[in-house]
Parts: C-alpha cells; structure tokens; sequence
C-alpha cells in the first residue's frame, strides 16, 4: 500500500515538469504527452507482514490457498497415541545375529633369497712382444788420421853453404811435388840432415819452408859444431799444413875459426818422420781399411720367451762426410745373433757390396737370452775413385747406418704369467658349474699352444685345476660345467696363464691385447650359508592361536631345495624347518603357537639344485605358504565389544491425559529362540526390572527358551526391557575358544554365527479416565487481530471474513465410541468488559469425528482474552489392546484474507500528512507564475493518464489533497484502483496549478481507504500493473529559454 502512496506523490511531482522545461519551443494549443512511470506491485509484497500479524497471534498456523485467495489455517487440541508406546515395546521383538570370525593370517611375502654374485671381472692381458731392433742404429767408421799413403812423398834436396868464419850466409831452393796438393798434419816431423864439414868454426843455421801460400814452417835456431855430420834437425808437423809447392831457405852464422869458404855446411831434405800421420788432404791416392762392429738391443725386455721365428732385412747404409770427395768404398756386412754370453752366435745374415742395400733373412728361430744381441759387423775399404785424387778429412768418418725391418712369423714359450683371482662370496659354502667358460682370445692372431689353468678351491681344505684348450680357430678356452668350487676362502679360484706360443698371419705389432672373456655361469647347485629372515605378520585381534593341524610350506619356482636349515621364530619357542623328498621346506603346525604382532622364519643355510639352471646373483622367490591350518585354541582380540546388548524404554507418559491405569495379565511370554552355531556359549540375560523379570540362560546348540511376565505398569516411569549375551570366556576385550574335537577345529577366516529372535506375547487391561484440558490457557489468552497495515488492525468487529470456517475434527478409538461419551468444548471471553462463557458439546458416537463450529467461534473470537478448555464425562471403555490406540481431538479453522467493512464509514488504511512544500521552497521564498503562465495560459492543464490491470483482489481510493499552511483545502483529487483493466484520467487545471505556485508552502496529503461495502481479497499471485503518462495541454506561442527546439 505505501507503494502506491509513494507512487501518487512522484505523479504530483511529475504534473510541475512544467517548471523544469528547457529549449522547449511549443505553439498555440499543442498536446504534449510525456510517459511518468511503469511498475508493477505484487500482492505478496503485503501479505507477508499481515500473515507475520496472525501466526504470532496463532502461533504454528499455516498459509493456504483456499479459491484462489490467501487464508490462514490454524489447528489446536489433543492428540495422543498410544501405539507409539507399544510400537517401543514390540520393537523389542527382533532378530539377533551374532557373528565371529576367526581371523586369518594374510598371505605371506614371498621369500627373497639372494644367490650371491661372483666377484670377478676378469682383466684384459697387455702383452709386449719384442721389437726386436725395429728401431735404425748408426754407428761411424771412425777411420782417423793415417799414415803417409804410400806415393805421397817430397822431392829430397841439399843446400850448400860456404863456411866463412865470423859470417852469415844463405841459401835457398824451390821444391814442388806432384802427389798431392795439400797435407794437414796430425803428428809427425819434417826431417833435416846436416854435416858441417869445418873443422874449426861452429854455425847456427835455421830451415824455414814456405808454402805456397806464405805459411811458413820453422825449425827454430840450431847449433851445429863443427866437424858435425848428418846432425838431424826436424820441423814438427802437428796440426800443421804442406802445400806441394814449397821454397826451402837455409840461415847460416858461423863463429869464430879460420874457415875461409872451401869448406862447406850440408843440409839434406830427407821427407817425412815414419810417425808422420795426415789427418786430412787434398789432390792425393790413397787406400785405407776400417772394420767395425755395431751391437743392436733386439728389444725382448723382460718378457721371457722360449724361441722366436723372424724374417726380414737389416738396411745398411754408408753416409760420406761432405769433406770426403772422389772417394769409392766396398765393404762386407754380416749380421749375427750373439747369446750365451757371447759364446754361441747365429747367422742372420751375410753380403758382400759396394752400395746400399739390404741383407735379407728369412725364418730364422732365435732363442730368448737377456743378454742377447744382433751384431753388425762391416770390413770397408776406402780408395780414391779410379782415375781421380781425392779429397778428404780422415777425422770426419763414414756413417753406417743399419735399419731392422723384423716381422715375427711364431713366438714360442711366451711367458704371460698372468695370474686373475675369482672370490665367491664366503656365504657361499659350495657352488656347481652347469655352463660358463672363460675365453682367451688375441686379434689378428692365432694361439698355437698355451700353457693356462683355472685352480679352485674344493672346500674340503683341497684345490683342483683344470686346463685351457686351444681350439681350432685359434683362440683358448675352458670350460667349467661339472666344476663344483666352495667360496670359504679369501681367493677361492685361481686364474694362471702362464705361457703362451702364438703364430702370426700377416704381421705383428709390439703390443699384443689379449682378452680374456668370462660368460657368466649357470649353475645347477649352490649351498649358501646366509640368515634370511622373513616375518609372518599374525593380525593384531589374534593374541595368541595354537593349531591343531597344517603345515607351512615353502616352495621354489623352477627349483627345489636339496638342503635347508632353520627355525620359525615365536616369542621363545623355535621349531625347526624340514626338507620334503619333493623338494620343498616345510614347519609342522600341530601344537605350534602363534601370536599378533609376528612371526619370524630365520633360515641360515640353503642348498637348492635347479635343472633350468640358476645364475650367480639371482634373486629366487620362495613362495611361503599356509597349508590347511586347523585351529584347537585362540584368542581374539576384538576393538568392538563381543556383548549383545538390546535395551528399550517404554515411555507411557502421553497416554496418562486418557488413562489411569495399564496391566499385562497372564498369559503374556517373551520367547527366545536360537541357533548357535558359534564355537563358544552364550551366557544370556533377558530383565524387565518394573515386572520382576531377571531370567537368566545359556545360549548353546539349537534350542528356545520362554519367559513369562505379567503386572501393572506405572505410567510415570515406564518400562526397561533389556537383553543380553555374552560370549563365555569373554573378558570384555579377549575371546579365548579351545577346540578339544579335532573334528571341530576353527578354520582361519571362517565365520561363525548364532542366530536368535526375541518374541512378545502380551495381554493387558487399561482404564480410561475424563479429559480435561485446557486449548488456550488464562496465563496466556487469544486475542483475535487481523493486521491489515503498520497503522491498521482489524477484529471481526470490523470486517466480516468472507469464507470463514471452524470444525472439530476427532479420531477415536474404538473401544471409546459411545452415545453416552462425549467432550465439552468451552469458551470464556469478555465482551465490553463484561465475561461471557459459550460451549459446544462433542458426542463421541463414531470414530471419525467432524463438527462445524463456525458460529461458535465467530461469537468467541469478536470478544477479548479467550479461554479454551475441553472436558468429557465420565467415559466408560474397556480397552485391551494399545497397539492401535489413537485419539485426537482438535479444532481445525481457516481464516481468508478476503473481508467486506462492516457499517458505513470508510476503513482509513494509511494517513500521510505532508510537512514540507511539495516543490521543496522555503517558506520565505517569493511566488513567481510567469512561466507557468506562458506555458499554459487560461485553459492549459496536465492531465495525468494511468492505465493498469489490476488482479490483486484490492480495489482501496486514493484521495490526494492539497491545502497551506492554514490547513486550508486548495485540491482534492480521488483515485479508485479497481479490479481488471482500466485507464483513469486525473486533470489538474492551470488554476490549480498555478495555486501551488503561487502557495508557499504548499502541502500535500495523501489518504488510502476501503470503503464499506467493497469486498477485499488477498488473492494468490495476484499483482498491479502499472502505467503513467501526462498530457500537457497549453495555450502559447512563444519561444521558453532559448537555445533549440
């Protein structure tokens, strides 16, 4: 409703658009039509605060849809059900099914053994063959200084000079000879002889040769006395030169005597001292020899050997010095190989030549000798070449070289001596070989004989050794199926190659690879000395089991055990593995005790024999395995209780509004019956402690017991029934079963179950007694309001409900419906403020009851502070049964929100009184029409167009007034919202308009009211559309603010 309101206020507002028109250009007499507004009101959106009103006056009513319009249902009285009360005693007949599973021992991880792995990895073999002199050796002739060659020679001269005492005189001569050029001196003498033929006079004479090149050779002053003869006087060649064209001058003083030139002094060239050695010449002949020997390391090292077989070539070369020209040679070359100390030598090679060559050899066997050696030996002789003279420095010798070019053809006895150790692991107590070999095998060359073993440790404080073979294509292996070795020592197998002899086929180098391959065995039997443990998880609700029968069972894939040691573990007690001729291993499980949280199978030593073969390092799976186990005793832990507990409370506190009194009579019986399979008794208890029942039974084999009861029930406290069982030997956390039949051991994860019912089997008497009971209290009394609006409240003094409706309504027993029973409903109320009593009498004549009492609580409900109370006679009734007793007595109404105003004055829903100017001026403010007038002039005016369709059932007048501040009335506008579609038109005159205007201020009223006569409805999803649009009729023609149309 205030919707509306507020809605009429903006259509005021909107009639001043005039007010707020800018740029507007408008002619004489125009219609102007501007749309206001478009909405649209539910009728929800007010009932919500008129169905609050009522359900806090009728607390648990209800809104309900009645024709189309909204009504409250409201329903009080009493209900009681005694069937609820003997559904709780008949819920206490049941089933019972008790279960008990022995729990099982999960698969068992499969046991990992573990063979050992084999600690070997065998080696690669370097082997170094001699290289048997590959690399040159040069070795120099050394020839040296030699003697004169024979036909070198000087011419031999004599020079006279006269003795004259106490004079000096000179001689001399030229000498030129033509075999040789020019002589360099080692050693040796230019010798001179002298004879002074004066008996009296002494000289001193010095000899000075000349060459050819102004050199000059002296002998230094020397004394010959007189009457000398062939004194011999030398000139010392040592690193001195000779050309072949000297001049010999002789120096003479003479002493005192009294010579006077008859006599003379003789000097005699007589050549060269015999020691005389050139060390080089030039333009000469000559011939000379030099033998040389060379030893060449044949390289063996230190790798032994029996015999070598070589073929190839020793070059030999012969390098002049660029000193010696014109010079040929011959010599002889032998190649020996010299052992044994130098005492034994064999030929290698041998040649005579003139040039470089080489001397060739071919399958020659050498023995091996540490200190053994190849010689070279060369005899050379060195001439100047036919024809022509040589050239040549003697201490710039001739280089031989020599260049071994071996090939190795065969080696024999070759000395390896290379020794690999194998470890098995020390766990390993004895091991047989079913494959796997070793293989020796060297590229590009073929074993011709090997001297090799593999040597082994028996286990038994013993070795064995078997041999490598050479096979055919040249490589060595052995073989070591059927070997059985132990792995107890720290070197449990040997590898020794010793010797070896290969043979080449096309070529060799100085290192040989020898690879030696190890193919990974299989074997058929092992004996391992090892602890493997394996724990048997035992599930944590078994404390303690003890087997009547089984065994566990471990078995091999693809293997079988030939020998097994080791215990189950279990707290202290320990029972032994045994070996089955099949070949597995098993524990013997009668009388052997288990328990939570394991087991433990310890294994400490395995023999297993497989015919597919097993390798070192393989992992073997043992599959562990629970055999048929039978069970003679266990104890079950159990985290939920074993108990059966059934308990159940009858509560007959709600029937005590309708009877006094409730008795089982005889015969009423529980029956329990059962089924106990379970492998333990059930000790049982079934108690109604208000009944003096507290039987107590065993629950054993197949088989019932009944329990009778009887007496009166107190209503005030009801009944306990109760039921229990428990398992005997059940300590409230452990269930202990011991099993003495064989026949009847437990079998792990099976269940066991007992299966029982409980049955009720009653009788009974009850007493009814009168109803009374109040259905509105005085402490809290009805006052019934209906609030239409915030302002309004409307009583049934006001309005009149149009479909109003109140029934009692009853559902009754049978063992009630009577003529003579009947219920009294009273009402007490005040009207003007004097207290009034009503009442309507109910007769229980049927079961299903309905009676209209709508005039009755019109009446009540118009007067003030309501008490409602019902009342019955003394109801006679003999009731033997409550399973199906119900009785329910209560009043039932419906109140519509569709009313109609009693007498003739309108119903005033809302009152708004304005307080401020509707165009919002000050109250000082001064008035001013003019544009009002422009606008509209004499006969201009708004007119308000509102079309709508209406469903809401609401058909209330809005009456809009305007009045100053004297209250004095200037406007009075009506507006009737009724039900469909309409349009309505409301004109404002420019009178009127120009009223608020010129009024300040200017208020405006709005007042909503139902007039008497019109009926009101809330209907169900009902709503107003809305829409507003204004027409503006003016009587202008004139531009209004410029600035654009």
């Amino acid at each position: 409703m205030k919707k509306s309101i507020i809605i009429g206020i903006m259509i005021l507002m909107l009639v001043l658009l005039a007010s707020c028109v800018q740029n507007v250009k408008v002619k004489a007499k125009p219609d102007l039509g501007v749309p206001v507004s478009a909405t649209s009101i539910a009728v929800s959106d007010f009932t919500v605060g008129i169905e609050d009103g009522i359900k806090s006056v009728l607390p648990g009513a209800e809104i309900i849809t009645v024709d189309g319009t909204k009504a409250i249902r409201y329903a009080t009285g009493l209900v009681v059900d005694g069937g609820e009360s003997f559904k709780e005693i008949d819920s206490f007949s049941t089933s019972i099914i008790q279960e008990i599973s022995i729990p099982s021992i999960d698969d068992i991880d499969p046991i990992n053994i573990e063979v050992p792995s084999m600690d070997f990895d065998p080696q690669s073999i370097t082997m170094n063959l001699p290289d048997l002199g590959s690399t040159p050796e040069s070795t120099q002739a050394n020839i040296g200084a030699i003697s004169i060659p024979e036909g070198v020679s000087l011419p031999s001269t004599t020079l006279y000079v006269p003795v004259v005492s106490n004079e000096s005189r000179e001689a001399n001569t030229t000498l030129t000879s033509d075999t040789f050029s020019k002589l360099y001196f080692s050693q040796g003498n230019l010798v001179f002889h002298a004879t002074n033929n004066s008996i009296t006079t002494d000289a001193t004479i010095e000899i000075i040769v000349e060459n050819s090149d102004g050199t000059k050779l002296r002998t230094g002053s020397v004394q010959v006395a007189a009457n000398t003869t062939d004194q011999e006087i030398d000139i010392d060649l040592t690193d001195k030169m000779l050309t072949s064209s000297i001049t010999l001058t002789l120096s003479v003083t003479y002493g005192d005597g009294n010579d006077d030139g008859t006599k003379t002094l003789d000097v005699t060239l007589n050549g060269f001292s015999p020691d005389t050695k050139i060390k080089a010449a030039e333009g000469i002949e000559f011939e000379t020899g030099k033998s040389i020997t060379q030893e060449i390391n044949p390289g063996f090292g230190s790798t032994k050997f029996s015999t070598v077989t070589i073929s190839g070539s020793f070059d030999v070369g012969i390098q002049f010095p660029s000193t010696w020209q014109n010079i040929s040679t011959e010599y002889e070359a032998t190649i020996v190989y010299s052992y044994s100390n130098d005492t034994k030598e064999i030929l290698i090679a041998h040649k005579d030549v003139s040039e470089n060559g080489p001397l060739n050899f071919d399958n020659v066997s050498i023995p091996y000798d540490a200190n053994g050696v190849f010689k070279f030996t060369v005899d050379s002789t060195y001439t100047n070449e036919s024809g022509q003279k040589a050239n040549v420095n003697f201490e710039d010798s001739p280089t031989f070289t020599i260049t071994p070019d071996i090939t190795i053809n065969s080696i024999e006895g070759f000395e390896v001596e290379n020794t690999q150790t194998m470890d098995l692991p020390d766990e390993i107590e004895s091991v047989t070989f079913m494959s796997g070999s070793f293989e020796l095998k060297i590229t590009d060359t073929k074993i011709a004989s090997i001297v090799a073993s593999f040597e082994y440790n028996k286990g038994d404080g013993t070795t064995d050794k078997v041999y490598f073979n050479v096979e055919d294509t040249g490589e060595a292996t052995l073989n070591l199926a059927g070997i059985t070795m132990s792995g107890n020592l720290s070197v449990d197998a040997t590898v020794l190659i010793d010797k070896i002899s290969l043979d080449f086929d096309s070529g060799n180098s100085d290192t040989l690879n020898a690879e030696v391959n190890f193919s990974e065995p299989k074997i058929s039997r092992v004996t391992v000395n090892k602890e493997i443990k394996q724990d048997i998880p035992i599930p944590e609700d078994i404390k303690s089991v003890i087997f009547g029968s089984g065994t566990i069972e471990i078995t091999l894939l693809n293997a079988k055990f030939t020998g097994i040691s080791g215990n189950l573990i279990y707290q202290t007690n320990s029972t032994p593995l045994q070996l089955t001729s099949e070949g597995s291993a098993t524990i013997d499980m009668t009388d052997l005790e288990l328990g939570a949280p394991s087991a433990e199978i310890n294994i400490t030593s395995i023999a297993i024999e497989s015919d597919a073969g097993i390798s070192l390092g393989d992992n073997i799976t043992a599959n562990v395995e629970l055999k048929e186990p039978k069970i003679k005793h266990v104890e079950i832990k159990s985290s939920d209780s074993m108990d059966i507990s059934e308990s159940q409370f009858v509560d007959f506190a709600g029937l005590k509004e309708v009877l006094n009194s409730i008795t089982f009579t005889d015969p009423s019986t529980i029956l329990i019956e059962w089924d106990n399979k379970l492998p333990v008794d059930i000790n049982s208890k079934i108690a109604i402690p208000e009944l003096n029942v507290n039987d107590q039974f065993v629950i054993s084999g197949e088989s019932s017991k009944v329990i009778n009861f009887s007496g009166e029930v107190n209503l005030d406290n009801g009944l306990n029934f109760t039921f229990e069982a428990s398992p005997q030997n059940y300590d409230g956390e452990v269930l202990t079963i011991d099993i003495s039949n064989e026949d009847d051991y437990l079998e792990m994860g099976s269940k066991y179950t007992l299966e029982a019912t409980v049955s009720l089997d009653y009788n009974l008497n009850a007493s009814v007694k009168p109803i009374n009971t109040n259905i509105i209290t005085e402490d809290n009394p009805l006052n019934f309001e209906i609030p239409i609006s915030e302002e309004t409240t409307l009583t049934l003094n006001d309005i009149e409900l149009d479909g109003f409706s109140a029934k009692i309504l009853g559902n009754i027993p049978q063992d009630l419906v009577s003529a003579n029973n009947k219920i009294t409903l009273t009402a007490t109320y005040t009207v003007d403020n004097v207290k009034k009593v009503k009442s309507v009498d109910v007769v229980l004549d049927k079961t299903n009851i309905e009676k209209d009492i709508t005039d009755f609580l019109l009446e009540v409900l118009k007067g003030k502070d309501v008490v409602m109370s019902m009342k019955s006679n003394d109801i006679t009734a003999n009731i033997t049964s409550l399973n199906n007793f119900k009785f329910s007595f209560k009043i039932d109404m419906t109140v519509p929100l569709s009313f109609t105003i009693l007498g003739n004055e309108p119903l005033t829903l809302l009152e708004i009184k304005g307080e401020n100017d509707v165009l919002g001026r000050d109250e000082n403010s001064e008035s001013d029409d003019t544009l009002i007038n422009s606008i509209l002039g004499d006969d201009g005016s708004i007119k308000i167009h509102i079309k709508y369709n209406n469903t809401s059932g609401l058909s209330p007048e809005v009456i809009l007034i305007g009045r100053n501040k004297f209250d004095k009335q200037l406007m009075k506008k009506t507006f009737t919202l009724k039900d469909g579609s309409h349009e309505d038109v409301i004109e404002i005159k420019s009178e009127d308009i120009k009223t608020i205007m010129n009024t300040i201020p200017y208020y405006l009223d709005t007042k909503v009211q139902i007039n008497p006569g019109d009926l009101q409805s809330f209907l169900d999803n009902g709503k107003v559309d809305i829409k507003i649009w204004l027409e503006v009729k003016t009587d202008v023609d004139m531009d209004l603010m410029e600035g654009g149309e």
